[in-house]
C-alpha cells in the first residue's frame, strides 16, 4: 500500500511547518511538494522524509511525471477518491 505525503504527515501528528523544519525546507517549500504529490522533490529531501516517517521509499505515493492532477476523473458522485485519506 502506498501513502501520500499528506497522509503520512497527518498520521504522524505533524504540521507542515514541523516537517519542513525537520527536512531543512521552508514551510512554503514543503507545502509545494506535498500538494503536488512530490513533484519536484529532491532525492536528499525524499530520503529525509522516508527516515522521518520510518517508511520505505516504495511505500510513498509520488505523482508520475505523466500524470496531470487536472485530468483526474471523478467518480459518479463527483468525488475524487484519490484525494480522500
Amino acid at each position: 500500500m502506498k501513502f501520500s505525503l499528506r497522509a503520512l504527515r497527518v498520521n504522524a501528528g505533524l504540521s507542515r511547518a514541523d516537517v519542513a523544519d525537520k527536512i531543512g525546507l521552508t514551510p512554503t517549500g514543503y507545502r509545494r511538494i506535498e500538494t503536488a504529490d512530490g513533484a519536484g522533490i529532491k532525492v536528499k529531501q525524499f530520503k529525509k522524509i522516508c527516515d522521518l516517517y520510518g517508511v520505505n521509499p516504495e511505500n510513498i505515493y509520488l505523482q508520475d511525471e505523466t500524470e496531470n492532477t487536472n485530468d483526474r476523473k471523478e467518480d459518479k458522485d463527483g468525488d475524487n477518491s484519490r484525494d480522500n485519506i
